[in-house]
This record gives C-alpha cells, sequence and structure tokens, in this order.
C-alpha cells in the first residue's frame, strides 16, 4: 500500500494516468481540446520555471 502511496503523489504519476486514458479517447477531448490543454500546461510550466529556485545540482555520488 505504501508503493501505491509514493507513486500517487509523484507528478509522472498523474501525467501517466492521463496518457493512458487519452490513448483509449475515454477523456472524450478533441484535438483542439488537447491543443488548449497542452498549452495551458506549458504556460503553466514556465511561469514555474521562472519563480521556482533551482537545486545545487550536485547528485548522490558526489562527497
Amino acid at each position: 500500500m505504501k508503493f501505491i502511496i509514493d507513486r500517487l503523489r509523484e507528478p509522472s504519476t498523474f501525467a501517466g494516468i492521463a496518457a493512458f486514458l487519452a490513448g483509449f479517447g475515454l477523456l472524450g477531448f478533441t484535438e483542439s481540446d488537447w491543443n488548449q490543454v497542452f498549452g495551458a500546461v506549458a504556460a503553466i510550466a514556465g511561469a514555474a520555471a521562472v519563480f521556482l529556485k533551482e537545486g545545487d545540482g550536485g547528485d548522490a555520488t558526489d562527497s
């Protein structure tokens, strides 16, 4: 159960679920609707990139 909860907290899980449902046409969006959705997501990601602080760039192997 912890594994499932941990996965649900990751943004990639929601992206995967949306892609899965879209692949089967279960969301009922037209191509124009998807263009609007992706445009809005790109705008939000761009705004977040301006305001969010970047990490230190180090990886786990650095001492």
